[in-house]
């Protein structure tokens, strides 16, 4: 699940929250108000070192796990989606 970056607009609090990206956070986790909003998620940078990651992998494979891995979460909301349409009709 993704980890989502979140502020409020009452105490000012930063806060991250892991949750699936069809849920949404209601309540600021310090002060419990509901009037917050998402932050840009901070993106680690990889550290490469001859065109190996640090643990030896390859670069390609790891490229080809990350579009692997969002296939899968592509195929999965799809599935959800045609489900929901279809309990629509």
């Amino acid at each position: 699940m993704p980890l989502y970056h979140y502020q409020c607009r009452n105490c000012e609090s930063d806060f991250e929250v892991r949750h699936s990206w069809t849920d949404k956070n209601t309540v600021c986790l310090s002060c419990k108000s509901s009037d917050i909003y998402k932050l840009m998620n901070h993106i680690t940078p990889v550290v490469y070192k001859n065109k190996k990651l640090v643990d030896n992998k390859k670069v390609g494979d790891e490229v080809k796990s990350a579009i692997e891995g969002g296939t899968k979460d592509l195929q999965r909301m799809k599935q959800i989606l045609k489900k929901k349409a279809n309990d629509t009709k």
